[in-house]
């Protein structure tokens, strides 16, 4: 199956320590980290203009442009429509889960987590996104 690029946009060093681990795990060893909230929504940006797919992993909790803002920016915007993010935060807050997915996130997953359950979401979205496109 065709992997699609991962970004992760987190800027706690510990937590991008932990999901290089996991990606390794996953023999995903290809990822771009991005550190600031808003170098990472320039990406999505710059993704959704040439309309490239990638998942992205993003941390709700960023000093400059937080997860929040960037997903209030991301919603309802079709020009976002091959960039699928997943929630990758310490929050387990009820609150923090339905604003994420009223955003239309894919997915929230609460740190830690294991490199199975990262897994089966990575591959969940990819046959979403090989179905969408055929």
């Amino acid at each position: 199956m065709k992997q699609l690029p991962i970004i992760v946009i987190d800027d706690d060093p510990i937590h991008l320590m932990l999901i290089q681990r996991l990606m390794a795990r996953l023999h995903k060893l290809d990822i771009e980290i991005i550190q600031d909230g808003a170098l990472g929504f320039e990406r999505m940006n710059e993704l959704a203009t040439n309309g490239e797919a990638a998942i992205i992993l993003l941390d709700l909790n960023m000093p400059t442009l937080d997860g929040y803002d960037i997903l209030r920016r991301f919603k309802d915007e079709d020009k976002y429509q091959y960039v699928y993010v997943v929630v990758f935060s310490t929050s387990d807050e009820p609150e923090d889960l339905q604003f994420a997915y009223n955003c239309g996130v894919l997915g929230y997953l609460v740190k830690p987590t294991n490199h199975k359950l990262l897994r089966h979401k990575i591959d969940e979205i990819t046959k979403y996104h090989l179905a969408k496109i055929q």
